[in-house]
């Protein structure tokens, strides 16, 4: 059986919703992987000076990631129940028609889950990253120096 044999059998497997998943969680990581390719390649002097738009460059599709990843688990469980009420409607056709059932419901939520625990890790680091650039990009001119007015220029004397 090939590969792509395999796969086709997996998702048939999966029921009606797996499909639904596989999509949501190929967009999500093109999402991920598009945010990750330019927060770490940015340079915090190309971010513009107005405060608030470099909040919103900064946050540009976190919001979107972040509703897709809680998406993701919820699909499962609508996975779930599809896969028992296909058991529930299948129980007098025999033990064979149920474990069909069963292994869809638990092909999809695990599934859910296996796709939207990293996408939520990955949401985590984005938004870090966001902050860290947000507070880097302090302009020199702005940013509190390590010694005040009130502290001593040279080296301390013991008193």
């Amino acid at each position: 059986m090939s590969t792509l044999d395999q796969l086709a059998a997996w998702l048939h497997a999966g029921g009606p919703v797996l499909p639904v998943i596989t999509l949501v969680a190929l967009v999500l990581y093109a999402l991920v992987a598009a945010r990750v390719g330019d927060l770490w390649s940015l340079d915090p002097a190309q971010l513009p000076g107005d405060p608030a738009a470099r909040r919103n460059r900064l946050a540009r599709g976190l919001a979107s990631i972040r509703v897709l990843a809680g998406v993701l688990p919820l699909l499962g469980l609508l996975g779930t129940v599809h896969g028992i009420i296909a058991v529930f409607a299948t129980a007098v056709a025999g033990p064979g028609r149920a474990a069909a059932g069963i292994g869809e419901a638990l092909i999809t939520t695990q599934y859910g889950l296996a796709t939207a625990i990293p996408a939520l890790i990955a949401d985590w680091a984005l938004r870090r990253r966001a902050q860290a650039l947000e507070r880097s990009d302090l302009r020199p001119a702005l940013r509190p120096s390590i010694r005040t007015a009130s502290a001593p220029s040279g080296p301390e004397t013991p008193r």
